[in-house]
């Protein structure tokens, strides 16, 4: 299965504000979940639109090259505009290729998203296994139901599975896929820290998740604070 997956960031998200661009994490984590887990053999492409000024005919070549049958989008809640044309235009050039969103925005607002015809499933909360079985189901044109911690559409009803249960040893996921993005391109940007500018530097997990109770935070990894070893972490 060829599988497309995308940051929707994009250079006019905030018209004249400089945006720190990072390494996709959880797109590279997806992805070498997939290669880990997953039953299905599958080829792999990450997208970062705001990376060397993406725009939507830019990402048109690349969806024509490529020709995925499942496109996955990362999103953050301000990114919704181009999230919603990235699937339009998708389904617009392939009506059989799957679109499926997660991220925090899937996961705080996932009725929203539903409303938009063009996608079809979205995950909510840590996904990496979920996302795993949910290629594994489209593959085999097996009903999804079972899947937990996804939403979807059926009959023109909105369905949720129940929660996922988190991952309870952060050590069991696999390394992110750094060989699928263009390391030397992210050296180029802005950073999130003023005191590397001048500096080589990669962001990392070490925990997931949070011990305190916000009211306004997505919550996609829990509140169950949950460490890397030491060990994994070097």
């Amino acid at each position: 299965m060829r599988i497309l997956l995308i940051r929707t960031t994009s250079p006019t998200a905030f018209p004249g504000m400089i945006l720190h661009i990072v390494p996709p994490l959880g797109l590279m984590y997806l992805a070498s979940a997939l290669r880990k887990w997953c039953q299905v053999e599958c080829k792999l492409k990450i997208s970062h639109l705001m990376l060397n000024g993406f725009e939507l005919s830019d990402l048109k070549k690349e969806v024509e090259d490529f020709n995925p049958q499942l496109l996955g989008l990362s999103t953050l809640s301000y990114e919704t505009p181009r999230m919603h044309a990235v699937a339009q235009m998708i389904k617009a050039m392939n009506p059989s290729c799957k679109v499926v969103v997660g991220g925090p925005h899937a996961t705080a607002f996932s009725s929203h998203i539903l409303q938009d015809k063009n996608i079809d499933y979205i995950i909510i909360g840590e996904g990496e296994k979920t996302f795993v079985e949910l290629v594994e189901a489209i593959e085999a044109d097996r009903d999804v139901k079972g899947i937990k911690g996804i939403g979807y559409r059926q009959n023109g009803t909105t369905i949720y599975t129940p929660p996922r249960e988190y991952i309870s040893n952060p050590d069991d996921i696999p390394f992110p896929a750094w060989d699928l993005i263009d390391f030397p391109d992210y050296l180029k940007t802005s950073n999130m820290s003023n005191f590397l500018a001048e500096r080589n530097y990669a962001p990392i997990f070490t925990s997931r998740a949070c011990p305190y109770s916000c009211i306004y935070c997505h919550r996609i990894f829990g509140k169950g604070w949950r460490a890397r070893s030491p060990e994994n972490v070097i």
